[in-house]
């Protein structure tokens, strides 16, 4: 079915409140093997012969918490890092960028054809750097807001506790422990994260809600219509907006061929 999807690319950019599910969605798309997404040959060795097989192709994935984390030896990110402040948006726009800059992506069904902007650029200031900066051919061509309900988000993490030592998790609602408080296994007290914290949530639901009006300014009215593609998934879960994701991604690589062949099946 491969060859009923279009030779395109896409740099997709995934704009989530904190605890909205998009790592768990990120996950999901690379693990999913979609066929949007193409095929590789790879030469593999079986019984000491060689043989070609064709594998599937994996979106590139640029996370800009782990290129932060990666470029502590940047001396300007290491100091703000060391000192635990938060890394100004010009150390942050020059970092992305140096690695922006050398990806590569295939207008193939034989390549990777893909690339998800996770975390950058997460508010208007950076959204203007990378389009002054950046190469035509190399903007971003799609973003999907995850819009999950912000009350649910809250109730998840103020419900969640762990136990330290080993990472178990709990909700006090829809997974609780055995004995109140208390780690299953071991019977020792859990705890609640600062990050889990109601004022914590709260505090970082604004933050981002301020700076998301700014991302929708850029893309829905400062941005010409034709040269991006807004999309808002507003389900519950993560699994409900992964099948919204994926149907959107589909119909961005779908070909004409395809759709008659869908039309005919279904």
């Amino acid at each position: 079915m491969s060859s009923l999807f279009k030779s395109r690319t896409l740099r997709l950019l995934l704009v989530s409140p904190p605890g909205g599910g998009k790592g768990t969605i990120i996950n999901k798309i690379v693990e999913s093997k979609p066929d949007f997404l193409g095929y590789k040959e790879v030469s593999l060795k079986v019984k000491g012969k060689e043989k070609n097989e064709l594998i599937p192709n994996e979106p590139l994935i640029l996370s800009s918490g782990t290129i932060l984390r990666n470029g502590q030896e940047d001396e300007l990110i290491k100091k703000f890092m060391s000192q635990g402040k938060l890394v100004p948006d010009s150390a942050i726009n020059s970092l992305m960028m140096k690695t922006l800059k050398d990806v590569k992506i295939e207008n193939s069904t034989t390549g990777n054809n893909m690339v998800i902007l996770d975390g950058f650029p997460r508010n208007k200031q950076q959204c203007v750097y990378l389009k002054d900066n950046m190469d035509h051919d190399k903007q971003i061509d799609m973003v999907i807001e995850i819009d999950t309900p912000q009350k649910l988000i809250i109730d998840r993490c103020v419900q969640r506790f762990i136990h330290l030592k080993s990472g178990r998790t709990y909700n006090m609602k829809y997974k609780p422990p055995k004995v109140s408080m208390k780690d299953d296994v071991t019977g020792e007290p859990l705890i609640q994260r600062d990050d889990d914290k109601y004022e914590t949530v709260t505090m970082r639901l604004e933050d981002y809600n301020k700076k998301l009006i700014g991302i929708k300014e850029f893309f829905l009215e400062d941005t010409p219509r034709e040269n991006i593609l807004y999309y808002k998934v507003d389900g519950e879960t993560s699994d409900l907006n992964f099948k919204e994701i994926m149907k959107i991604l589909e119909n961005y690589f779908k070909t004409k061929e395809q759709e008659d062949f869908f039309k005919k099946k279904f």
